[in-house]
C-alpha cells in the first residue's frame, strides 16, 4: 500500500505509512527478518524521495548485513519499481 501511494505522489504518506510499519515488522518477525529488512529500506527510499535523505542515509546505516533470501526480495521490489 505504502508503495503506490509513493508511486501516487506522495511520498511522505508512503515514508509515514512504512515508519509505522518497521517497528511492528521488527517485533513480530525479528530485526534481521527478509521483510523487515526490505521494509528499513523502502521506508530509506521513500525518505529519499520525500526530501529527507539525512533520514534515508541513517535507514541504511542501520541495515544490519543482508541475508541471502532479502536480496532476492530486493531484486523484485527493485523490479516492481521499474514497472
Amino acid at each position: 500500500m505504502a508503495y503506490w501511494q509513493g508511486k501516487a505522489g506522495d511520498p511522505d504518506g508512503a515514508a509515514a505509512a512504512l515508519a509505522e510499519l518497521l517497528p511492528v515488522r521488527e517485533r513480530v518477525l525479528g530485526p534481521e527478518h527478509p521483510y523487515t529488512l526490505i521494509t528499513r529500506h523502502e521506508l530509506a527510499y521513500w525518505q529519499g524521495k520525500a526530501g529527507d535523505p539525512n533520514g534515508a542515509a541513517a535507514k541504511k546505516r542501520d541495515q544490519p548485513h543482508p541475508h541471502p533470501r532479502t536480496q532476492d526480495l530486493h531484486t523484485c521490489s527493485t523490479r516492481r519499481r521499474s514497472l
